[in-house]
């Protein structure tokens, strides 16, 4: 992108470390794409695999400007990163980590935005006053779930996750979708769950600047967790993206 041209798209990311000892959640605001990774896998190897995943589409951000249907490469190149060191240090051998993302170019007049994802971590979309949910959690729940298995909302079993970055499955999955104007795209990782859909649809529908969107929502889901699993609840971060038209 020139000095002289508008920016692709306006974001912001915010995060806390919820109720727990570390933050293992990491964001990434690039100029045309944004990514959030949850880490899985010990004190110290959750960290590592989430940080991986940031460096790469740091790395790789210029390319995702120029091609952003090179998204799931630079996921790949995230995963190969993450296995690699695993292998190196047998102390992180169980490491590994989500990840959504959206990359967005321009396609004459229009802006596409590329959605991928791998794990529990999510992609919403807010149009004409609608939420909706982008992206399918990889996770034994939802498996179920998905079989027409009866499983309650609040089952370990949504937290069991049968495909991350830096395990045997790390493959993404993905939609394209034509943006319009108005629209509000968000990523976050599971710890955003403490607020309802209805509540995220709310804090985007009155929040139009992305920075105070997205420190709202962390915020409010800082609060909701607390009070819902005694201040022993996850890490949260959001990423609000509105493209610029």
């Amino acid at each position: 992108m020139t000095s002289t041209e508008r920016p692709l798209i306006l974001a912001h990311g915010e995060t806390r470390i919820g109720g727990r000892a570390e933050n293992q959640d990491v964001f990434h605001v690039g100029p045309t794409s944004v990514m959030v990774a949850d880490g899985m896998g010990g004190h110290s190897g959750g960290k590592n695999a989430a940080e991986h995943v940031r460096n790469v589409f740091a790395l790789r951000q210029h390319e995702l400007s120029v091609r952003p249907d090179l998204l799931s490469h630079v996921i790949r190149e995230a995963h190969l990163t993450i296995t690699r060191e695993a292998k190196q240090q047998p102390a992180l051998n169980d490491m590994g980590s989500t990840v959504a993302a959206v990359a967005f170019g321009r396609a004459g007049s229009k802006i596409v935005a590329h959605v991928q994802h791998v794990g529990d971590s999510r992609a919403y979309l807010l149009r004409d006053g609608l939420l909706e949910l982008l992206t399918k959690d990889h996770s034994e729940g939802q498996r179920l779930v998905d079989k027409g298995v009866a499983v309650s909302p609040q089952s370990k079993l949504f937290s069991s996750l049968n495909r991350a970055l830096g395990k045997h499955d790390a493959r993404p999955d993905y939609r394209t979708i034509e943006a319009r104007p108005n629209d509000v795209f968000l990523v976050a990782s599971d710890g955003l769950r403490h607020l309802s859909a209805d509540r995220i649809k709310e804090i985007l529908s009155q929040n139009s600047d992305v920075r105070e969107a997205a420190r709202k929502l962390v915020e409010l889901a800082d609060e909701a967790g607390r009070l819902a699993k005694g201040g022993r609840h996850d890490n949260i971060t959001a990423v609000v993206a509105r493209p610029a038209f």
